[in-house]
């Protein structure tokens, strides 16, 4: 089996797996907005994690993530980028074999 085979393999098990999720993981401290909370002193509360994406015009959207959910949102986005780099390979093979079978036409 080639390494194009292995790859497709690989991107079909990571897909079945999980649900890849788009989006950027990442850890906030914020204030929470009571006059009289200590965060108003500096000390912000976090770390707080959200998943951020663009939405259709660029626009952002961000959904908070609850820390029972973190690990698998984690998976999600990792798997996400483990499949676009997969396929980006995927791509690139098929494209120098595609380019041999035209010249051998």
């Amino acid at each position: 089996m080639g390494t194009l085979e292995i790859k497709k393999e690989l991107l079909v098990k990571i897909v079945r797996k999980e649900i890849p999720v788009v989006g950027n993981l990442s850890s906030v401290y914020l204030p929470c907005g009571k006059v009289r909370c200590k965060c108003k002193e500096g000390a912000l509360h976090g770390p707080m994690w959200r998943l951020t994406w663009k939405k259709e015009k660029q626009k952002s959207a961000i959904l908070y993530v609850p820390k029972r959910h973190l690990e698998q949102v984690k998976k999600a986005v990792a798997d996400y980028q483990k499949a676009r780099v997969l396929l980006k390979e995927i791509g690139l093979e098929n494209r120098v074999l595609l380019v041999k079978r035209l010249k051998e036409r």
